[in-house]
């Protein structure tokens, strides 16, 4: 908790709000916001599909979804919460899940950008905003991970996807 969360003080004209979490975001609306509806370009929505790369390691296509924002943005952002730089999602029976990303945040004051994986949690660690290319070796393992599980099972790799 000491190298993730932060702690926050919102004061208001006669009361305030206390919060220790990983990040606040700040939305503005004319409207009550339903709970279920993110407003565009909250940094918890899926990366737009325009700008994804295919990548091709051991028989696999992994789909790669760059944010749009410009990297001084999400610098700026991310001293709220964190942001999506990327996201992976591999091409496995016709589908393709998201279930590796790299964050950029804040930890202990200092810029970072974290490349995780669902249920498995950090993976690497990088100072300031990672790319593509740092985070390229650790794709190709986790990849590599995945097309020898698929084999195991009897699937084929390539006529899977």
């Amino acid at each position: 908790m000491l190298s993730d969360f932060s702690h926050f003080l919102f004061s208001f004209h006669d009361q305030y709000v206390e919060v220790l979490s990983s990040g606040v975001w700040f939305e503005v609306s004319e409207e009550v916001i339903p709970k279920d509806k993110l407003m565009e370009g909250h940094p918890f929505l899926p990366l737009p599909e325009e700008n994804t790369e295919s990548i091709e390691a051991h028989g696999l296509v992994c789909l790669a979804r760059k944010n749009p924002l410009s990297n001084a943005t999400l610098t700026e952002n991310a001293k709220y919460c964190s942001q999506h730089i990327l996201e992976f999602a591999p091409l496995l029976d016709g589908t393709a899940k998201t279930s590796m990303y790299l964050s950029l945040k804040y930890r202990n004051g200092s810029l970072c950008s974290i490349l995780s994986r669902n249920f498995s949690g950090e993976v690497a660690i990088f100072e300031g905003v990672a790319s593509l290319e740092d985070v390229k070796p650790y794709l190709d393992s986790w990849l590599g991970e995945i097309s020898a599980r698929r084999n195991e099972m009897g699937k084929d790799v390539k006529r899977n996807q």
